[in-house]
């Protein structure tokens, strides 16, 4: 008879272990994310069993995946009616807990995320030439799949509206929680400035500029504001910083979510996801958004902000009687 497999919930916690251990950019070390796991499940058990001895390196190391496991086993031996999966979800919680971000998550049920549109590749972008000649897009994340690319969807749309007229440009990202492709998107606006500053988990740090070849036509160089509210995230927050920090946006709503970061994820049993930051995103000299949010120059809520946005570019681009 062969070997038995191991249980789903137990390979969910070690994919989730190695995942930590490996690529997280604050390089969290095995005994950090075992404890944390082994506290959780411990308090969710009301044991007092010890914990495991566990190790300072930041890497996987199997001593201490065994030791953990076989003090698992023997809080399950404790209290039986602990149902496994309930221990899943609590260590797993407990290691996001740990450095606590928007792009360090656990979804148990997949259906309950809040990017699951986004990583399945689903996107809605609606545009208009609002009055004053002001051509509006909003779109609900930064998508880029074999089917559908989100810059050039922006690219068409803002063809059509300028083909209509437009005079300035209100890119309306309220609600959009990120994605793949707001450094190009910037581009469009910018003649090679510097975007952001990405850090790796060696220490690596590099600021990353636009493209100078994506950079639209002069006709495209209008005025910009950007409407942001709390459900900004990521690339959306980029796109908003990096077009200010060149002097071509203004920025219009209310403070964004401060999850501004690059994502490794990775699919458990069932439904269940979990994600880990592996890389520190800034601003091109070290500005900090990242639990901060990009405070808007323009404050007003969210369901004032496209009015707001579009009273300000309207005196920018109507001319002033003498």
């Amino acid at each position: 008879m062969g070997e038995e497999a191991e249980p789903a919930w137990r390979r969910d916690i070690a994919d989730a272990y190695k995942l930590f251990a490996t690529k997280h950019v604050d390089r969290l070390t095995s005994r950090q994310i075992l404890e944390a796991a082994f506290a959780a499940m411990r308090t969710l058990t009301g044991s007092s069993l010890a914990t495991p001895a566990l190790s300072d390196v930041a890497d996987v190391v199997p001593e201490d995946e065994a030791r953990f496991n076989a003090a698992t086993d023997a809080l399950i031996r404790e209290r039986p009616e602990i149902a496994p999966e309930d221990l899943r979800v609590a260590a797993i919680r407990a290691m996001v807990q740990i450095r606590p971000d928007g792009h360090t998550l656990y979804y148990p049920v997949w259906s309950e995320s809040p990017v699951r549109d986004l990583v399945e590749g689903r996107c809605e972008v609606r545009s208009e030439l609002l009055p004053g000649a002001i051509g509006y897009i909003w779109w609900s994340g930064w998508v880029q799949t074999d089917t559908f690319d989100i810059l050039k969807e922006l690219r068409s749309r803002l063809d059509a509206l300028l083909r209509d007229g437009a005079k300035a440009w209100l890119l309306d990202v309220r609600g959009n929680r990120g994605g793949w492709g707001a450094r190009h998107a910037v581009a469009m606006f910018v003649d090679g400035d510097p975007v952001v500053r990405n850090t790796y988990r060696d220490g690596r740090s590099e600021v990353a500029h636009a493209e100078r070849s994506r950079r639209l036509p002069a006709e495209y160089q209008l005025p910009i504001a950007v409407t942001v509210d709390s459900g900004s995230w990521s690339a959306s927050e980029i796109l908003a910083f990096a077009l200010r920090a060149a002097g071509r946006a203004t920025i219009v709503g209310e403070r964004t979510a401060g999850f501004v970061g690059s994502i490794d994820a990775i699919e458990l049993s069932g439904e269940a996801r979990v994600g880990v930051k592996v890389q520190h995103v800034t601003g091109p000299n070290g500005e900090m958004y990242n639990g901060v949010g990009v405070q808007p120059d323009i404050e007003t809520t969210s369901a004032d902000a496209v009015d707001a946005a579009a009273r300000h570019l309207r005196e920018k681009v109507t001319p002033v009687n003498t």
